[in-house]
Formats: structure tokens, C-alpha cells, sequence
């Protein structure tokens, strides 16, 4: 395990899609391939000089390129052979079985082209496709070909598919996606053109290939490169990005006030790891699942749980020391004789350099990123097993914890193996489990913050009545002389209507800050949306194109519950009493 955050290893693919040899007319082979073989040079030149100016937010190891296609004759062959010539890495989703796809190879010498590209590759996915459905075969690897590319290089004549997962219908979708497109005539002589909403600030958003801004390769390919690549700005800032990579590992909380309000108010006992916290480690060993997993993401998601837990801690707890010295100060300086007193002073010291280390060290700050990434992480886990990826925006990364998930997805890159009936029969239960998981922590959440918002309102209540009807009784003893008015009682008096609205108004605060009752609220609708996913994974059996949807749905309800949740978690920072 690292000393820090691992940082994520340079990746970058490029998709190939294109047609067969029955529409590449051979007189355009030649320049078709030179057109590719340009292409991929100029990809590799911009992606290398761009991984130079970002080079520290990236692992020593030697970055690598990679081109993912189908392999299918024609085209991605075509694609397949210059990208090893040019030193890309090759990873190929195949739509059936190897020994069964070869059967789309009439030629001897096109059997054996393709039996030494799959020896070539580092990375062979083969889907269970069937004959009887051949074009959902093809379309279920060309969307994989989508999926885990950065760029797409279509080469297309310009006419209609004409079966399900041609080219043409292929490059439609790389268009409604916002995909980066290189397109390569396959019967004219026009330069390659690099096709992409990017290029333009628009208002609306093109979804057919021909509406979208268009740029000859040469002047756009670098600035399309590197919007894909680079960090957002501002990722190098204090408790940004750089921040990020160098957190360390802390085994034992050094705050544990939350902990003890839950205990003191009856609704939970310190747990172990209240006190020792998880081991990153053993966060990522619990991410990988029997049926297999990417250890690079797994790696990734136990440090940003690790520290999430780590940081949430400590800014709850902080915000609870900041209100309870706050009251207990005020109690202090009423009830107790000079130079006992002096005392308020220590705890409003106290308070202060609490908010100030706080504050300077960010945890609230910290504890949302983190929180942020892990949960991106938990998503692109399980998309990793069905050869998927969130469809995040073809460009700057909205925040640093978005463009740290995709790197590390990026370095994860495509599944080896099969995915017949019993991978997919395992990941749906994979599936199910990650999201009943959830389902159950959002239970709790929402059952354990509805008492504690309810134990702290009722705690601010009672103190509220108390100071009241304690107000009342002693001008009711001064007003009808029913007791002797002494000292004693006077101070008793101050002390009850200074210290016990100090006290309501501190619950009040932490609750107002905590946001526990939100909280619970959102909790309780992911938990209805997650049951109602779960009961779905449950009643249906395990095809790809299922579970391709039910996995993007999983991740559709966690991070609109992340984005949700991250919204009203800003605007509760840590603050001073006042």
C-alpha cells in the first residue's frame, strides 16, 4: 500500500470504428490507412506533450495509449495494426466468443491477421453474443468501444448503417454523447476533421454528427487533447488536487466529540472505529468482489474513504466542541467567583484556536472531496465490471475529485475475460449487493440522524422551558416575598437564564450545522430509490444490455445523491459562536 493517495498512471484511448471491406472501395485503402497512421501520430505527439505539463498530478510509470476496437475486418483492423506499428497498447471487446468471431473472416490470411492481433493485445473481452441476434452482438461491442474511449476515429462513408451497430449508427451515438470525433472519409479525399461541441461555445447542444463544430486536426486536436486531459483549475490549490496526494494515513482519530454526543444522548456506543480508524487497504480489499474487480480503483477508493471517515469526524466533532465550550464558557462566568472565572477565558481560547485550526486545515473542506471521490469510485467499480463507464462530460472536469475518478478509470481500462451467463449472473448479484448495501446504510442514516436531530431539538426545548419556568418561579418568590430573595439565589437565578438558553441555542447550532435532519430526508428517498432498484435486479435475469442499464441507473441515483448531498454540506462550514 502507498504512503499517500496513489496517483493515477496516464491513460489515454482512442476508439476505432469504421466500416468493412464491402464499404472501404480499395482504391482508398492506401490513404485511409495513412489518414489513421497520421492521426494516431498526432495523438500520441499532443497526449505526450500534454502529459509533460501535468506530469506531477500523474504516477512515474511510462503513460500509456491505447486504441480499443472490435477488431472487426476492414477498419478496425486497419486501425489495429498502424496502433501497434506506433507503440498504443490494444485492448479488444469482441462481440462473440474469439473461435466464434474468426467465423466473420472468410480469408486464410485475415484468420490469421486477427488470431495474432488477439496474442498482441493487451486486454481481449469476449461477449456471448448470438447469431441469431447478430447486430445486437455488434452494437453491444461497439457501445463497449464507446464507453472506454477518450476520442473516437470513425471512418465513414457518410451513408446509413445498415444493420444494428454499424458505423453509422455508432458515430450517431459518439455525437449524442459529446465524444471528441475524428472522422476519416472512407470515399473522399478530404482531409481527417476532428468533430466536437468543444470547439464552440454554443447554447445548444448538437446531437448529429454534421451540426457539431468542425476543425481540420492540425488546429484542433492539441486543445481538444488537452480539455480531456488536464486537471480543472485551481486542482493544485490548498486542499486541491496536490493537497490531495500528499495526505498521510492516520490510524487513531484525534477527535472523537462526536462519538461521546452520540453516547451522552443514548444513541449509539463508540464504535472501534470511532477511535481507530480504517485501514485503506482493507477498504479496497472489501471494493473487489469474488467475480473480480480493478485493484487500481479499489486502491484509489480505500484511501478516499479512509480519509472521508477520518475528516467527517473531525469537523462533527469540531463543530461540537465550538457550540458546547461556547455554553459551558457561559456558565462559567456566571456561576463561578473570580479568579475561577478566569477559566471563561481558557475555554473562548480554546473555542477560537479550534475554529482557526479548523479552518486552516480544512476538514470540512476535505472531508466533502474525499467523500465526493470515494463515492465516484464506488460507482466506476462496478462499471468497470461490465466494461462501462460514467458518461462524464467530454472536457475540463467540473471538480478535482471528478477528474481524479476518471483518471483512475482511465488507468483501469477495459476488463480481461468473458462475459458469458455465469460472469453476468455474478456481477448482477454483485450488483444487487452493492445496492442493498446501500439501501441498508442509507436506513441507518436516515434512523440514526432523525433521532439525533429529535434528541437535540428536545435537548433545546427542555432547556428552553427549564429557563422559563425557573425565570417565573423566582419572580413569582420575589414578587410575593414567598422566600428570602438571598444572594444565593440571585446568582442561582443568573446562572439559569444565562447558562440554559446557552445551552439551547448550542443544540440549535450543531443541528442547524450538522444538517442531520437533511440528512435523514435524503437518505430516505435513496433508500426508496434504491429498493426499487434492487427489486428490479432482482426480477429480471443477467443480459448485458440489462445490466448495462441497471448499473448506470445505480450510478445515476448515488451521484445525483452526492451532487445533492455535497450542495447543502458547503454552506455548513465550520464557524465560531456568534
Amino acid at each position: 500500500m502507498t504512503v499517500h493517495p496513489p496517483k493515477p498512471r496516464f491513460v489515454f484511448s482512442v476508439g476505432v470504428i469504421g466500416h468493412r471491406p464491402d464499404r472501404l472501395p480499395a482504391e482508398m485503402l492506401p490513404r485511409i490507412e495513412q489518414d489513421i497512421a497520421d492521426i494516431l501520430t498526432a495523438i500520441r505527439t499532443e497526449t505526450l506533450a500534454v502529459y509533460k505539463r501535468y506530469a506531477d498530478c500523474f504516477a512515474r510509470s511510462a503513460p500509456r495509449l491505447v486504441v480499443i476496437t472490435a477488431l472487426a475486418e476492414g477498419s478496425d483492423c486497419i486501425a489495429a495494426k498502424l496502433a501497434l506499428e506506433l507503440g498504443f497498447e490494444l485492448e479488444a471487446p469482441l462481440p462473440f466468443a474469439a473461435q466464434e468471431y474468426e467465423r466473420d473472416f472468410t480469408e486464410a490470411e485475415a484468420k490469421h491477421t486477427f488470431r495474432g492481433f488477439l496474442e498482441s493485445a493487451r486486454v481481449v473481452l469476449e461477449l456471448e453474443g448470438d447469431r441469431a441476434h447478430a447486430g445486437k452482438s455488434y452494437a453491444a461491442a461497439g457501445l463497449i468501444v464507446l464507453d472506454m474511449a477518450d476520442m473516437i476515429i470513425g471512418v465513414w462513408d457518410g451513408g446509413e448503417a445498415r444493420g444494428r451497430g454499424g458505423t453509422a449508427e455508432l458515430i450517431g451515438e459518439a455525437a449524442r454523447r459529446g465524444m471528441p470525433v475524428v472522422g476519416v472519409g472512407a470515399t473522399t479525399t478530404d482531409a481527417p476533421r476532428l468533430y466536437w461541441r468543444g470547439l464552440d461555445d454554443r447554447h445548444t447542444t448538437p446531437i448529429h454528427l454534421d451540426d457539431h463544430p468542425t476543425a481540420p486536426i492540425g488546429s484542433s486536436l492539441a486543445g481538444a487533447i488537452e480539455a480531456l486531459v488536464r486537471p480543472p483549475p485551481g486542482g493544485n490549490e490548498k486542499h486541491g488536487l496536490g493537497h490531495y496526494f500528499r495526505e498521510k494515513e492516520r490510524r487513531i482519530a484525534p477527535r472523537f466529540e462526536f462519538p461521546l454526543l452520540m453516547l451522552l444522548l443514548g444513541l449509539a456506543w463508540p464504535r472501534k472505529r470511532d477511535f481507530l480508524l480504517p485501514h485503506p487497504e482493507a477498504l479496497a480489499k472489501k471494493l473487489i468482489k469474488p467475480g473480480g474487480g480493478s485493484h487500481a480503483i479499489a486502491a484509489a477508493f480505500g484511501w478516499a474513504d479512509s480519509l472521508a471517515t477520518r475528516f467527517a469526524q473531525d469537523f462533527r466533532s469540531a463543530v461540537v466542541s465550538n457550540f458546547l465550550l461556547s455554553a459551558i464558557a457561559v456558565f462559567v462566568a456566571v456561576a463561578l467567583p473570580y479568579p475561577w472565572s478566569a477559566i471563561e477565558l481558557g475555554l473562548i481560547l480554546v473555542l477560537v484556536v479550534n475554529a482557526i485550526i479548523g479552518n486552516w486545515r480544512g476538514w470540512h473542506h476535505r472531508w466533502i472531496e474525499s467523500r465526493e471521490l470515494a463515492e465516484r469510485l464506488r460507482v466506476a467499480s462496478a462499471m468497470y465490471m461490465l466494461a462501462s463507464r460514467i458518461s462524464a462530460p467530454f472536457g475540463v472536469a467540473p471538480t478535482w475529485p471528478a477528474w481524479y475518478a476518471r483518471a483512475i478509470r482511465r488507468e483501469a481500462g477495459l476488463r480481461n475475460g468473458r462475459l458469458g451467463e455465469t460472469e453476468l449472473s455474478e456481477i448482477r448479484l454483485g450488483l444487487l449487493k452493492l445496492v442493498t448495501d446501500q439501501a441498508a446504510y442509507h436506513e441507518r442514516t436516515s434512523q440514526s440522524f432523525t433521532r439525533l436531530h429529535a434528541r437535540l431539538n428536545n435537548v433545546g426545548l427542555f432547556s428552553f422551558v427549564a429557563a422559563l419556568v425557573a425565570t417565573a418561579a423566582i419572580l413569582l418568590v420575589r414578587g410575593f416575598g414567598l422566600f428570602p430573595y438571598t444572594e444565593g439565589l440571585a446568582r442561582f437565578a443568573i446562572v439559569v437564564s444565562a447558562t440554559l438558553p446557552a445551552i439551547a441555542s448550542a443544540s440549535y447550532a450543531i443541528r442547524i450545522i450538522g444538517d442531520f435532519e437533511g440528512a435523514a430526508k435524503r437518505s430516505r428517498r435513496m433508500k426508496t430509490q434504491l429498493d426499487a432498484l434492487a427489486l428490479s435486479l432482482e426480477d429480471r435475469g443477467s443480459e448485458l444490455e440489462w445490466l448495462h442499464d441497471r448499473v448506470h441507473k445505480a450510478g445515476e441515483i448515488l451521484l445525483s445523491d452526492l451532487a445533492n448531498w455535497r450542495l447543502a454540506a458547503e454552506s455548513r462550514g465550520l464557524a465560531m459562536p456568534g
